[in-house]
């Protein structure tokens, strides 16, 4: 099972689209890439919020079947929650967008806050009309004195901290009495005595839509019994004159500050299915740190609000040109976050050497590439650059169900070499599957769909892999997935400097070819029934697979950025933003 890094807890009784509202707002506001979970206390409802529920694979319900209060509610979904953090949230309200990450990074850098208040709208004392701001409550000083401290009526809280305080006090001789009101104040309060403060961040805030609907006046009917009685108002008896602020934390705080990274592949528009299998990198980088996914070409999110919210500690992009991200605009993503470290992985053969994209280069600490041609240029720029290529991306799910083949061909048909090869392909007496975009006659398409092309690989004898002049050491991930199925022998075209960039041999991991006539030649040889050539293909077809394991994996390739390539970056002279 997955940690969880985050728990939103409500409690909710017959406020359907109010429920809604707030959880599809949380998950607009959550960091794409965050594990998390909504745990949501059922009090009896009826108007169609349990089978809403049910249908939400992020949400574990608790159903007490009764309206028993808010607080044994909150207190119940607290204890059944299993994130690091948790959200104590109303069912009444819409969070602000990058309100959760800001609050998520405040607790990771402050050791010693034991929880973030969200700013609300509701109308007190201090503030009227649409004004946000949030609570205060008496509390007294160590010397005796009498002061004011914030408290969270919807706040993100360490867990440990209120499993340790009673979360809302329903187990407290006193705070128990209390069906419904005060359970926020009590948990500020505790972790207050327990020498944690509740802060307030810039832009962490929630609207409080406050309906005046038939749950409010039975809650406010069942308080006025508790408050009228002669036992008085439980939170007031509790803390008569406020909680006693400690001079210092009377538990050290456990948990251990993680890196924050953010995290900006490329989607390509119109290929829904990338989100879903291309998850290697992302889930390598979630062992180190946690991560904030933003598709920075197609999503409409703002990448500086993100950034100031987040406060990354490391950007990890894939930038290939300087159209989405302008030089300029990765300098002011800069300024919102002075200490991140720029890392941009340029996947593709092509655009390495533009003059826009060197000016982007100026505000990026370290540079990957798969095409090692322009690492001689940007040496004698002072760029910091390193050779990093593609991993493996396990298929998710069964594979499909393709058809046999002596060769496959999968790429698109988007230039004249690739059409040449591919008619060349179709020429040869022999099963021939060509998949992609482009071509006339397409036996199908599985771009992004690893396991229909780890089928297809699994079911072929060889595989063409092709690649791009003027490059140096590049192959696409063709090459990368095709080796790591240990599917079909692979023929990819030569590329001049591969020996000298990776550990990938010509005749031991894969077969090399030059030019058309070339490749016919080695397609008959691999092809032909002599004894023992299936089996020669099969060695050299494990031989490939052995290296992707070791190598090129996601995992793999990430522990080298981290324990090898990061450390090229001299901190003194990241070039800051002009």
């Amino acid at each position: 099972m997955a940690k969880i890094t985050l728990s939103i807890v409500s409690g909710t009784y017959n406020r359907l689209r109010h429920l809604q509202t707030m959880i599809d707002s949380a998950r607009l506001a959550l960091p794409s890439g965050l594990a998390y979970e909504f745990v949501i206390v059922d009090g009896g409802s009826t108007d169609g919020t349990l089978d809403y529920l049910r249908q939400q694979p992020d949400v574990f319900l608790l159903e007490h079947g009764e309206l028993r209060g808010a607080i044994p509610a909150f207190c119940d979904g607290a204890r059944a929650a299993r994130g690091d953090y948790v959200v104590m949230a109303n069912d009444d309200i819409t969070f602000g967008a990058f309100s959760i990450a800001a609050a998520l990074a405040h607790l990771e850098d402050h050791p010693y806050t034991g929880g973030v208040a969200f700013a609300d709208n509701r109308p007190t004392r201090l503030k009227t009309g649409n004004q946000y701001g949030t609570e205060i409550m008496a509390a007294r000083l160590p010397d005796g004195g009498q002061t004011v401290v914030t408290y969270a009526q919807v706040g993100m809280f360490r867990a440990w901290l209120g499993h340790d305080v009673g979360w809302w006090g329903d187990r407290d001789p006193v705070m128990g009495r209390s069906p419904t009101y005060g359970g926020d104040n009590y948990l500020s309060a505790r972790l207050w005595e327990m020498g944690y403060s509740i802060d307030t961040v810039p832009g962490v805030q929630v609207t409080d839509h406050i309906p005046r609907d038939n749950l409010r006046q039975i809650n406010i009917d069942k308080q006025k019994v508790i408050d009228h009685s002669p036992e008085g108002q439980p939170y007031r008896n509790r803390f008569p004159e406020g909680p006693l602020i400690a001079v210092e934390p009377s538990t050290p705080n456990p948990q251990r500050r993680r890196l924050r990274i953010l995290y900006l592949p490329i989607y390509e528009a119109g290929h829904p299915r990338q989100r879903q299998t291309k998850r290697g990198l992302r889930l390598a980088l979630k062992r180190y740190g946690h991560v904030y996914e933003i598709d920075y070409m197609n999503s409409g999110i703002d990448l500086a609000s993100a950034v100031k919210a987040w406060q990354p500690d490391l950007l990890i992009a894939q930038m290939q040109d300087a159209t989405h991200i302008t030089p300029d605009r990765l300098a002011y993503l800069r300024q919102m976050c002075p200490h991140m470290t720029v890392v941009n992985w340029h996947g593709d053969a092509r655009g390495l050497e533009e003059t826009g994209y060197l000016d982007l280069l100026k505000f990026v600490d370290l540079q990957l590439v798969v095409n090692a041609r322009p690492m001689s240029l940007y040496n004698s720029l002072g760029i910091t650059a390193a050779y990093w290529q593609i991993g493996y991306e396990k298929p998710k799910g069964p594979l499909s169900d393709v058809p046999k083949y002596d060769i496959v061909y999968l790429a698109n048909a988007y230039n004249e070499s690739r059409q040449e090869l591919g008619a060349f392909l179709r020429g040869l007496p022999y099963t021939v599957g060509l998949y992609g975009a482009g071509w006339p006659d397409a036996d199908g398409e599985c771009l992004y769909d690893f396991a229909t092309a780890k089928a297809l690989h699994l079911n072929s004898k060889l595989v063409i892999g092709d690649t791009f002049p003027g490059c140096e050491g590049f192959v696409s991930n063709r090459f990368i997935q095709t080796l790591g199925d240990g599917g079909g022998l692979l023929l990819h075209q030569h590329s001049p400097g591969l020996d000298d960039w990776t550990p990938f041999r010509d005749g031991t991991h894969y077969i090399a070819w030059t030019d058309l006539d070339d490749l016919r030649e080695k397609i008959d040889y691999w092809l032909a029934r002599e004894k023992g050539r299936a089996a020669h293909r099969g060695r050299i077809r494990k031989a490939g697979r052995l290296v992707v394991e070791k190598n090129y994996t996601f995992e793999a390739l990430t522990r080298q950025l981290f324990v090898e390539l990061l450390p090229l970056i001299e901190r003194g002279m990241i070039r800051e933003p002009a």
